[in-house]
């Protein structure tokens, strides 16, 4: 997950990995609040809500950029990159999205059984 944008910035400083990186800021900045807050209010580790919605939040983002690589790869649209790098990053995140979804099937619509 770190090399793959790394080698991609480095070589194709384009505005295609620059959203890469913008979305994966935000979202990892609303998580490490999310974290920052629990350390001073414990009583939200039990508010399963915002668990949740950071995983909406990730889901959603994997959504982005799944498209967004998806463009160019499945169109064929020169962007100045080769177009594996599309097809890795489509391919990534649509890998990152059904990790995510099962995840959030597992914790957040199964019923528990207690």
């Amino acid at each position: 997950m770190v090399l793959v944008p790394f080698i991609f910035m480095r070589n194709y400083p384009t505005g295609h990995c620059s959203l890469l990186g913008l979305l994966n800021t935000y979202v990892h900045a609303a998580m490490y609040f999310y974290f920052f807050m629990t350390v001073y209010r414990p009583e939200l580790v039990k508010d399963v809500r915002w668990k949740k919605y950071l995983t909406m939040m990730q889901m959603g983002q994997f959504v982005i950029l799944a498209v967004y690589f998806g463009q160019p790869a499945l169109r064929g649209l020169d962007c100045g990159i080769p177009v594996y790098w599309f097809w890795l990053g489509m391919g990534q995140a649509v890998f990152m999205l059904a990790m995510f979804a099962d995840f959030y099937k597992k914790a957040y619509l199964q019923r528990k059984i207690k």
